[in-house]
């Protein structure tokens, strides 16, 4: 960890090497740029919010703060600023006043988090008044309004230039709290610390050949981890720069996304599968138009997209490259990838082996590969499971994956389904207030197959992912 910059070292480093190059550029419905930022107008933006957490809001370091805002870049100068701070940033995906269950989530995030405002613009803080009346909770009669006090810092203005630099931040303090989604449970919050972020922050450019030519395209939102990680920060990171839309944009029109790549050059890409199949699918649609047909389309410029955050489906990711390497998209630059937020988010990236297996011997555990259809016999070609590989981890980065049996808590042998467990910088400190989930899931034993021998030496973290080797 000692050869890993801090996040906010090399954002600030880059800000002195590149103070004018665009580092985001924020994009309308029509794919056209709306708003930006070079580096040096984000650092002073940034430190701004920053002065003003501590010294108007007279906020503490370890203080949290929640984070509501409709896409924008003013989401990133919060988040920055919050960083800069020491303020502990708690993204939020923004409720509806008119959907009961996100404000439920939303609730729980606040109780969980025990923030003490909430960071947003102007416009969110207007459709706060305006839905007041018809937004009553459940709980008395509290509107979304009054459960925490709502700061815009719309109207905060830029910092002076010229004071280019940072107080010390400690590695082991916590940067932000990524909340799990809350759709299956409560939502935990995920202790992620500045040494936890830059480690895989540099997991992820070393990766990706991620360098300062690099150029992201990205519709994520950015209250998610790959969104926020991935996309925007990883960007910094790396001193390159990124275009960013709504995701709802890419909703309405998923073919803008590979618009944006060719128009603006994209180099580096991150999806889930079901937005290569939906941009495909449209794209398609829109060529039987003739006007449609005559825009041209240039992808070579992609180097490495994403695929991940959900099962990774190989039919997929061949319609892609059927409908888009005639326009230049690049054979072999769609990288199943595999991550969750208790490792900041990335794992492992750059997969390419498909493994063909027993459909049923894969349900006992068991990985028995199938070569051809003909092995099962015709009849049974349905029984046959198309696994795509999702990479293999750096060793070299600290980062020990082990397959391992849950019940035995001993690694496994190659070839047999288990739970995935990993050891790493990059794994989170832990869930907030959370000590007894935190024990069972970040703090696990990996025994040795000598049952008189001792523990493996240092925590595990298990993911609840099952993989094999």
């Amino acid at each position: 960890m000692s050869s890993v910059k801090l996040f906010l070292e090399e954002f600030l480093r880059w800000t002195k090497q590149q103070p004018n190059k665009l580092a985001f550029a924020f994009l309308d419905h029509e794919g056209e740029i709306s708003a930006s930022y070079t580096y040096e107008e984000l650092f002073h933006r940034s430190k701004n919010v920053s002065q003003y957490l501590l010294n108007d809001l007279g906020l503490k370091v370890g203080d949290r703060a929640l984070l509501v805002f409709p896409p924008s870049l003013e989401f990133m100068v919060a988040f920055i600023g919050c960083l800069m701070a020491g303020v502990i940033a708690v993204p939020v995906f923004p409720p509806d006043p008119f959907q009961s269950k996100r404000e439920t989530i939303f609730l729980s995030i606040l109780k969980s988090s025990g923030s003490t405002v909430a960071l947003t613009s102007d416009q969110y803080k207007r459709a706060l008044s305006l839905a007041d009346l018809q937004n009553a909770l459940a709980n008395g009669n509290e509107t979304l309004s009054k459960v925490i006090r709502w700061e815009s810092i719309d109207s905060i203005t830029a910092s002076a230039k010229g004071d280019v630099s940072l107080r010390p931040i400690p590695g082991e303090s916590v940067a932000f709290l990524q909340y799990t989604s809350g759709s299956t449970s409560e939502p935990k919050g995920v202790i992620v610390a500045h040494d936890n972020l830059s480690h895989n922050l540099q997991l992820i450019i070393t990766g990706l050949k991620a360098t300062d030519d690099t150029i992201v395209v990205s519709w994520l939102p950015q209250y998610h981890d790959m969104g926020l990680i991935g996309s925007y920060l990883g960007a910094l990171y790396c001193g390159g720069c990124g275009y960013y839309m709504s995701p709802m944009t890419f909703i309405k029109n998923p073919v803008l996304w590979v618009r944006c790549i060719s128009k603006y050059r994209g180099t580096h890409m991150q999806a889930p599968n079901f937005a290569y199949a939906l941009t495909a699918k449209k794209f398609m649609a829109q060529q039987r138009n003739q006007a449609a047909a005559q825009k041209k389309l240039d992808l070579s410029s992609v180097r490495h997209m994403i695929n991940a955050a959900e099962p990774v489906d190989s039919a997929t990711i061949e319609t892609f490259y059927a409908v888009f390497q005639p326009h230049g998209l690049p054979r072999g630059v769609i990288y199943p990838t595999y991550g969750l937020a208790e490792h900041t988010v990335y794992v492992c990236s750059n997969g390419a082996q498909l493994l063909s297996v027993d459909k049923a011997a894969l349900e006992s555990h068991r990985v028995v590969p199938v070569t051809s259809l003909e092995e099962s016999g015709p009849k049974k070609s349905k029984s046959i499971e198309v696994l795509v590989g999702c990479g293999k981890p750096s060793d070299s980065a600290g980062l020990i994956l082990k397959i391992v049996d849950p019940e035995t808590s001993r690694e496994v042998a190659p070839g047999t389904v288990g739970e995935i467990w990993l050891h790493s910088p990059s794994q989170a400190k832990g869930y907030w207030n959370l000590p007894e989930k935190t024990k069972e899931d970040f703090e696990a034993e990996l025994k040795t197959a000598d049952v008189s021998a001792t523990t493996v030496a240092g925590s595990f973290l298990r993911t609840g992912d099952l993989g094999f080797i």
